[in-house]
């Protein structure tokens, strides 16, 4: 989106910046109401042959990936292991271009001794649409909770996820009682 509304029509100034981040997410959530949880466009690495790459942006990336991230710090030992690695692989790319093959091979060698890592399943993180593996969905029930910025689906799981807890919650546009956004 901020392709559209942050290069194609830009703010004059910062004065009027929300022009440019509140078209962005604006038009972020009207997309979203169309990713479904077998929309290939949620998966973390998409196939984009015969798609046009401004209908691939969208939150998961930055949800799921943040989530990935976060599932794979707490599982090779949290903060005090994860912080070491993020700063050696920043150091590894800066003012470079990397694949997601790339990242797991560093991710790989750099975690060589530790054997946690063989409990992550790749395939369901990177290239399997809808929730991240790490919730079940059989075991989710949704509760809705209207918030001042629009409704919110709250997702509870009957078990915590250890780590994580039981509620994740994603923000949706909010919708008139007449149905209506």
């Amino acid at each position: 989106m901020h392709s559209w509304t942050g290069n194609l029509v830009t703010n004059r100034n910062f004065e009027h910046f929300w022009l440019n981040e509140g078209f962005t997410v604006f038009l972020e959530r009207k997309v979203n109401d169309d990713l479904k949880p077998t929309n290939p466009l949620t998966r973390l690495v998409v196939e984009l042959k015969g798609v046009h790459p401004d209908d691939a942006f969208s939150t998961v990336p930055y949800e799921k990936g943040s989530l990935f991230l976060r599932y794979l710090e707490d599982l090779l030992g949290g903060p005090e292991v994860f912080d070491d690695f993020l700063r050696s692989y920043l150091n590894k790319f800066a003012r470079k271009s990397l694949d997601t093959d790339q990242f797991k091979a560093y991710l790989l060698d750099y975690f060589k001794d530790n054997d946690k890592l063989k409990a992550v399943d790749w395939n369901a993180w990177l290239y399997t649409s809808g929730m991240p593996p790490i919730l079940d969905a059989s075991n989710l029930t949704i509760e809705s909770v209207e918030l001042e910025d629009g409704t919110s689906l709250e997702y509870v799981l009957d078990e915590p996820v250890p780590n994580y807890g039981s509620k994740f919650t994603i923000t949706l546009p909010k919708i008139s009682s007449s149905g209506e956004k």
